[in-house]
């Protein structure tokens, strides 16, 4: 579903659990889930920003892509070499042909 909006490509990782074989800690570790997805980054606007501050936090960004379920808490994004977190994931409707996902890069 490459379309004019999704005009880029990004990669989607999750976090996994993994543990210290020395200390026994748990720990996480970051596996790419997929690679090449078409995607769109903007900016979120001064306006945007303010209305979402009680929904999504931290988030500047946001991200189309196509429809997918996903857990914000143990997902991240690679984006031309700037990795972002994800603070939270919308449905935009359309009949679940594009998923926003609401972002604040890692620095």
């Amino acid at each position: 579903m490459n379309t004019p909006l999704l005009s880029d490509t990004c990669s989607i990782e999750t976090l996994l659990p993994s543990y210290s074989a020395e200390t026994g800690e748990s720990a996480g570790q970051w596996s790419t889930l997929a690679e090449n997805v078409p995607c769109r980054l903007r900016q979120l606007s001064a306006d945007e920003t303010l209305r979402g501050r009680a929904v999504f936090k931290r988030a500047s960004y946001a991200l189309y892509i196509p429809s997918t379920e996903l857990d914000p808490a143990l997902t991240r994004v690679k984006y031309s070499g700037r990795v972002f977190r994800v603070d939270g994931a919308r449905d935009m409707g359309g009949r679940k042909r594009l998923t926003a996902l609401y972002l604040e890069e890692y620095r």
